[in-house]
């Protein structure tokens, strides 16, 4: 697939989170519940390159990475955002699927970012996101 899965409209740098998830279903949960109790755009990517290629569409207030993309991992993608946008890369929430994921602990103790695990109550998800948007805005970004 070229290019981004999907995304939405947004003008003028309004709030915007991309998501960056392998499961289309659990991707198009996310932007139901983003839309729903955020109420802001969201920019959708499958993979590490479409992702890479989705930063163009920023601002975004925040990043959803699923850790596990198949081939390329979701930390090749941070590495890469920690060096293009650093201020970006504080606002990660990291989703997994496994039960035990020590690495993904290692990584946000490392960075300060948050991590869920799948599958997730919406309200932790949201709460999560939310916390992470707070602080651009903290940051005047």
């Amino acid at each position: 697939m070229s290019g981004p899965a999907s995304s939405e409209d947004h003008a003028g740098g309004a709030a915007s989170v991309l998501i960056v998830e392998d499961d289309s279903a659990v991707r198009e949960m996310m932007v139901l519940a983003i839309r729903e109790r955020i109420g802001v755009a969201c920019v959708q990517a499958a993979s590490v390159p479409e992702a890479k290629e989705a930063l163009g569409q920023g601002p975004f207030s925040a990043v959803v990475l699923d850790h596990f993309l198949g081939a390329l991992h979701g930390d090749v993608f941070f590495e890469h955002l920690a060096r293009s946008d650093p201020s970006l890369a504080k606002r990660v929430l990291f989703t997994t699927g496994r039960v035990h994921a020590p690495e993904i602990d290692a990584l946000c103790e490392r960075t300060g970012n948050l991590f869920i695990k799948k599958p997730f109550p919406i309200v932790e998800f949201i709460g999560a996101l939310e916390t992470l948007m707070a602080r651009r805005e903290d940051r005047g970004a």
